[in-house]
């Protein structure tokens, strides 16, 4: 998020900074360069770009994640499994990370997660950019965003300027096609996104003797999206639906049983700002969203299906305003009201069910100061207020400090906290008496970015944060009705390094990021959270193509207690692109895990002798053209 606030030129000389046009959801204005808004945004922020999208053939949100320092992906079959700084808890399934879709949030409350898989989100093609914030996100997003923040930004019709469309085939087991559209006309500006895939993936040995077949393990989905703006006032819609089918019940569950689910989001919105005068401007926000999950598994054991279902409507406005009287000063300020008239979801065909509502508000401040002309402050908070199962109040104050004193060298000291409320899922099936509280977290981080070169940055960070009232399922009671509790206190610690080249033809970059996790409740590490993890990656173009490189590794070893151990694993990916035909037709090969590597997650602390294989080679042939 671009600061309101520009550091006191030394001659005196003010010029009114370009302030964000949707502030509350705080997408990170570029300006000339990715450097320079990863340099100067009051946040640890990473940026990947849609050319870095296309050139290592990301095709879904967890394969472009995995590459971004700090964070771990795996999969239970069923979700992605996403981990950032050590807090990579089983069974997750985004629960303590906020995707949003330009600015808006893509939450839900029933089961307490966030769109990340193909179907649920806007397909990779689509993107401008990936934006992601490390650290709490609660002082600018409220609930959801507890340890980080990612925010898709979508291609406008001024930057697709026509169709593009491409198809990939996943080898032998499936397809995925996609297609937009885009353009402007005078003051109106749109654009449309379809995609849809169908795939079915072998999948190793789980456990001796059982080796799923390929069509115990497929997925099916697709995904719309539209927009036009005019003058300022925007609307948006977005429905996507997944059907994923898995061979075993996910983690901590029985394994050998078939277990089918269907996710539906929809969302539309309507916003629209206006600049009443050379200091002040103002934008407001109207939205309404629904979510629909269905579960269905057959049990052999008492020969019967077993369906569970939940729904969660809701709709809610923000609006707020900007002031800069001054070009090195700024604040901004709004209030945000959500509603969920109807949650309700049923378990075990109707054995354990729920309806309730939930109502939530929100009063917000930020203010950007600049002290002198290398040193920027930003300070804000955030108070929601939150009545559900239980009534929940929470302050979370924010503040930064960014000290330039050379145009390619920045220094950050960053201070943030966050909540999380429990979901109706977990809160319904809690393990104690009394309702689940809300979990807290903090954080503290220092930076320094150095830009060597025109085409040489390196980057260093350090952190520490603190956990309270972590929900998490003690072991041993995976599969009952008595699942979650707040059990856990916990801190986190780690150093993240990276270095980044990039030419006109060619680039590298290398990650390295030592972490810790430790449980003070049960005095051991956090489950799965891993230690040590380094990524690498490189492109080249000639005149054959483009060919890029990247490498992950992971030393952490994963397990429980009087459990099988998983060991750490590293794996390459390769991906070639041809150059254009006629101009408008690209074709692409990746190969994913080059070399086959065979790596596992453990499978649960009740399953302490069984591991569910990871993804292993897959290759990828898609063609593409613009039109």
């Amino acid at each position: 998020m671009p600061s309101l606030a520009q550091p006191v030129p030394d001659d005196g000389s003010a010029t009114l900074p370009n302030v964000l046009s949707d502030l509350l959801a705080a997408p990170v204005e570029l300006g000339d360069t990715y450097w320079a808004a990863e340099r100067d945004e009051p946040v640890s922020v990473t940026i990947i770009s849609a050319e870095e999208i296309a050139r290592y053939g990301y095709e879904t949100l967890d394969e472009a994640l995995q590459h971004v320092r700090g964070f771990t992906t795996s999969t239970d079959y069923l979700y992605a499994q996403i981990g950032a700084r050590g807090l990579s808890l089983p069974d997750d399934r985004g629960r303590r990370m906020l995707v949003m879709v330009d600015g808006e949030s893509t939450h839900e409350y029933i089961f307490g997660g966030t769109a990340l898989e193909a179907g649920l989100v806007v397909p990779m093609d689509a993107l401008e950019r990936i934006e992601v914030i490390r650290g709490p996100g609660s002082a600018r997003y409220g609930t959801g965003a507890l340890t980080v923040a990612i925010n898709l930004v979508t291609k406008s019709g001024v930057r697709l300027a026509g169709a593009r469309a491409r198809l990939t085939q996943f080898g032998d087991e499936g397809t995925a096609a996609h297609i937009s559209l885009g353009n402007q006309a005078g003051d109106v500006s749109w654009s449309v996104s379809v995609s849809g895939n169908a795939r079915a993936e072998q999948v190793a040995e789980i456990a001796e003797g059982f080796t799923p077949t390929q069509d115990s393990n497929r997925e099916r989905g697709y995904h719309l999206f539209g927009q036009v703006e005019w003058r300022g006032i925007r609307l948006l819609a977005e429905h996507g639906m997944r059907e994923k089918r898995v061979p075993t019940r996910p983690f901590g569950s029985s394994l050998e049983q078939p277990f089918t689910t269907v996710d539906e989001r929809s969302r539309i919105s309507l916003s629209a700002e206006r600049v009443l005068s050379p200091s002040l401007s103002a934008s407001a926000q109207v939205f309404g969203n629904w979510f629909y999950g269905s579960v269905q598994s057959f049990s052999e054991r008492r020969d019967i299906s077993i369906d569970s279902e939940g729904s969660d409507t809701g709709f809610g406005g923000i609006a707020q305003a900007t002031w800069t009287p001054r070009a090195w000063y700024g604040l901004r300020f709004g209030g945000e009201s959500r509603g969920h008239p109807k949650q309700y979801y049923t378990l075990n065909n109707g054995l354990l069910s729920a309806e309730t509502s939930l109502s939530q508000g929100a009063v917000f401040a930020e203010q950007d100061m600049g002290l002198t002309s290398r040193l920027t402050l930003t300070t804000g908070a955030r108070y929601d207020f939150i009545y559900g199962d239980e009534v929940t109040r929470s302050f979370n104050p924010r503040a930064a400090l960014v000290y330039t004193p050379l145009s390619r060298t920045s220094f950050k000291a960053l201070y943030s906290s966050s909540f999380r409320v429990a979901s109706l899922f977990e809160n319904r099936t809690r393990g104690q008496i009394d309702p689940l509280r809300a979990e807290r977290f903090r954080s503290a981080e220092l930076i320094w970015l150095q830009r060597w070169s025109d085409r040489t940055s390196f980057s260093v960070s350090t952190y520490r944060s603190w956990i309270h009232d972590l929900i998490a399922t003690p072991p041993g009671k995976e599969g009952s009705f008595s699942l979650y509790e707040n059990r856990i206190e916990a801190n986190l610690a780690g150093v993240e390094t990276e270095l980044r080249y990039l030419g006109e033809d060619h680039g590298a970059y290398a990650q390295v990021a030592f972490q810790r996790a430790h449980d003070h409740t049960a005095d051991e590490p956090l489950p799965g959270a891993p230690s040590t993890i380094v990524q690498a990656g490189g492109h080249a173009q000639w005149r054959p193509g483009m060919l890029a490189l990247q490498v992950v590794a992971n030393s952490s070893v994963q397990g429980f207690e009087n459990a099988v151990k998983t060991p750490g694993w590293w794996m390459l990916h390769a991906t070639y692109t041809s150059p254009p035909a006629w101009q408008r037709v690209r074709a692409r090969i990746q190969i994913r895990n080059v070399f086959d590597r065979n790596w596992r997650i453990p499978a649960g602390p009740s399953l302490r002798f069984e591991t569910l294989p990871q993804p292993g080679r897959q290759v990828r042939l898609s063609i593409s053209a613009t039109l």
